[in-house]
């Protein structure tokens, strides 16, 4: 059996007995009525982390919802501070590279984040499947209900815009070691701007969940991850850690990146 790579502290959702009887719940306003929020997370130490490289025959994206995809992009470090050159340029790179991948018949990129940060420390997925539905209805208007019939998937593209990463990588669950009625659950975001709930979804740890992270990953290496499939398979929880193999020279270094949200339609 292989063993870990290395240990690391994830954040989770506290398994909080509230939570039996209240949903969790972000507001973006004030209100005199409830607290803003009643997130309560907590750290689980010394989480046990495989190194995809070298694990490439033992994982498969069907069954992992993991993939790592190379891209030789066109783009230098200074065109991904120029949303034109993103639009114009690493959309249409990413695009082709999912349709020969998943062997899609359109995939539709319809968001995307660049960040000199370390990301998220409490690990979720970025949607539920009815605020999927639902984004999909508002993007398509009469057209949804075709595509809701059909098969369809959500899926996250991750990469670093420097590289190799050593200080705060993304670590991703095994999509085949989660329990979705025992480790998820639904996060409801009220965004009062937009007037609408917009439900994402929280984890919490369990000790069968297996985790890996890539090592050394350089920018031509794209993270590919599953955050919903019409089929019912599970998805990818995720969320960034701090290394303990980090070299002391890139402690204090922050981590760039661009993560990507796509809709695959087959």
């Amino acid at each position: 059996m292989a063993q870990p790579s290395l240990f690391a502290d994830i954040g989770f959702l506290a398994k909080d007995p509230v939570y039996e009887t209240t949903r969790v719940y972000d507001l973006d306003y004030e209100s005199k009525q409830v607290p803003s929020n009643n997130l309560k997370t907590v750290v689980e130490p010394n989480v046990p982390v495989f190194d995809l490289r070298g694990a490439e025959n033992s994982i498969t994206f069907q069954n992992s919802g993991i993939a790592v995809l190379d891209l030789q992009t066109a783009m230098t470090y200074e065109d991904f501070a120029h949303e034109d050159r993103i639009m114009e340029c690493y959309f249409q790179e990413v695009g082709q590279a999912l349709l020969s991948y998943l062997g899609a018949a359109s995939i539709q990129i319809f968001d995307y984040s660049d960040s000199a940060s370390n990301g998220s420390t409490c690990c979720g997925k970025d949607t539920s499947s009815d605020s999927l539905a639902n984004f999909i209805k508002d993007l398509h208007g009469s057209e949804a209900d075709r595509l809701l019939q059909g098969k369809y998937m959500c899926l996250n593209v991750w990469k670093p815009l420097k590289g190799p990463v050593h200080h705060w990588p993304l670590a991703m669950c095994d999509a085949s070691s989660v329990d979705p009625e025992i480790d998820f659950v639904i996060h409801d975001n009220v965004v009062s701007q937009m007037n609408k709930l917009i439900e994402n979804v929280l984890v919490h740890y369990n000790s069968r969940q297996k985790w890996y992270f890539l090592s050394n990953q350089m920018p031509s290496e794209l993270l590919l991850f599953r955050q919903h499939d019409s089929d019912g398979k599970p998805a990818v929880s995720h969320a960034s850690f701090l290394n303990p193999t980090t070299p002391a020279s890139d402690a204090m270094l922050e981590r760039e990146s661009i993560e990507m949200r796509v809709i695959a339609y087959f």
